[in-house]
């Protein structure tokens, strides 16, 4: 099941999540030691933020993904790029057609084996393959027992069924691909009450439920609204998210 294939699924993600690519493209360059890219693949691209950041170091960025309710959120914020649907396991393009392949936030919900033997096939020798993961940590920086009362509102809303975030090293290995180099970093972002409940309305486990009718958008904002606010007073609060990046590059 394809949990952001709903038009307000992608519309809260589109004005909920925080932009933090280019921190990551910056990472990219400095583990390939490269400038710029010819032709780039951005795979399961949702509504375009990494697409959009890779634009910044290339001469062309395709994005794909199978929701198209994201793809027409990304035709309008990032119209210099070009959008199709497809499945990150099934690429319709031919061999060595792009120098670099990105995946952002997405590669723990694909059958990780086949996406690494595609990625292998369209990308150029040497072309390289980021994957990246952002997630929240439940945090507020000027109140640390803001975690607990998020734990305990997350026992309603338990994560579906999806594969581990993070890449391991054999399966690059199995797949013609050596590991360049791999980043860690935790950073916060400034955010209202509301702003933070929003973000938290674009993950998965509250749009498994929403979507389904199991639960109400509503009531959940106003909920993470009114906890958050507890804390924070009407002000912005610094809230604590988690970034991974591994880079790959294609074997000769």
């Amino acid at each position: 099941m394809n949990y952001f294939a709903h038009a307000t699924a992608a519309e809260r993600y589109a004005m909920a999540r925080p932009y933090f690519h280019p921190k990551t493209v910056q990472l990219l360059l400095e583990f390939t030691k490269q400038t710029h890219f010819a032709k780039v693949l951005d795979v399961a691209c949702g509504t375009g933020m990494g697409t959009k950041a890779l634009l910044e170091v290339a001469d062309k960025v395709i994005g794909i993904d199978a929701a198209p309710e994201m793809l027409e959120w990304a035709r309008k914020t990032v119209p210099q790029a070009e959008f199709m649907p497809s499945q990150a396991e099934v690429l319709d393009f031919a061999d060595s057609s792009f120098d670099l392949l990105s995946t952002f936030l997405a590669f723990h919900w694909f059958d990780g084996q086949r996406f690494l033997k595609e990625a292998a096939r369209v990308l150029q020798a040497k072309g390289y393959l980021v994957i990246v993961q952002h997630y929240f940590l439940s945090t507020l920086e000027e109140h640390p027992s803001f975690k607990s009362v998020m734990n305990e509102f997350y026992t309603a809303y338990p994560q579906p069924p999806r594969n581990p975030l993070r890449l391991e090293p054999t399966q690059a290995v199995n797949h013609d691909f050596v590991l360049l180099g791999q980043s860690t970093w935790t950073e916060t972002f400034s955010m209202s009450a509301l702003e933070v409940a929003q973000y938290i309305s674009t993950q998965s486990n509250i749009i498994a439920q929403v979507e389904q009718g199991l639960g109400n958008l509503e009531r959940i904002l106003e909920d993470i609204t009114t906890r958050a606010d507890e804390f924070l007073q009407g002000s912005k609060g610094d809230f604590g998210f988690r970034g991974e990046l591994w880079v790959l590059q294609k074997s000769d």
